[in-house]
């Protein structure tokens, strides 16, 4: 079961998040049109629909004094991915929802805003997407980077990470570095025998 995410004192553009709308009607009680109550730079107090929020849908509440410059970043690589980024994590509307916030995956309050998430990150590289180095943790810079499906699906926690030499390495990275099958490094492993002793009958092999 999704748990509805509270984003009371979330800035996004220049809007702040005050708190939710408990006045809305009955038609807007169910969770795709949620209301949030918000106050803009200029001011103004004025409750908005929480998905239009989550997307950057609404930024302001339509004042020019509370506009904020056009960044110019909508149609960048980066832009899509920090789109993303934020509805797995704050959207309970969003596929996935239950991987990301709901078991403590957050985005820091920095990366609210589009403009700093950018200067932090910089463009996305084609053929990547963002990814956290340490799965257990959220998204700020420190622990973020760009990164290709191969990296990313050595990083997932799922992987057995093997010490050896000095070195840690998946067991997909262990079976290239030796150049041997990963097939054959599971099954030793699965049968009981060291990786020490794996890497021995490697080498006298290779000689």
């Amino acid at each position: 079961m999704r748990v509805a995410k509270d984003i009371s004192g979330h800035r996004l553009g220049s809007l702040l998040v005050v708190k939710i709308d408990d006045n809305r009607d009955s038609e807007s009680r169910s969770r795709a049109k949620k209301k949030w109550i918000c106050q803009c730079d200029c001011g103004k107090v004025k409750s908005f629909f929480e998905t239009n929020l989550l997307r950057g849908l609404s930024t302001t509440c339509g004042c020019s004094k509370g506009r904020k410059p056009t960044h110019g970043l909508r149609h960048k690589r980066a832009y899509t991915s920090w789109h993303t980024m934020i509805r797995r994590c704050e959207d309970v509307n969003c596929n996935g929802y239950e991987n990301y916030s709901a078991r403590g995956i957050t985005v820091c309050e920095e990366w609210h805003d589009i403009e700093k998430f950018y200067a932090d990150m910089g463009e996305r590289p084609e053929g990547t997407s963002i990814d956290r180095i340490d799965n257990n943790k959220g998204y700020y810079k420190d622990n973020c980077r760009w990164a290709t499906a191969r990296e990313q699906s050595l990083n997932k926690s799922s992987n057995r990470h093997i010490s050896f030499n000095g070195m840690t390495k998946t067991i997909t990275e262990w079976s290239e570095h030796f150049g041997i099958k990963r097939a054959f490094l599971n099954d030793k492993l699965r049968s009981g025998m060291p990786f020490e002793d794996i890497v021995k009958v490697v080498q006298v092999g290779a000689k």
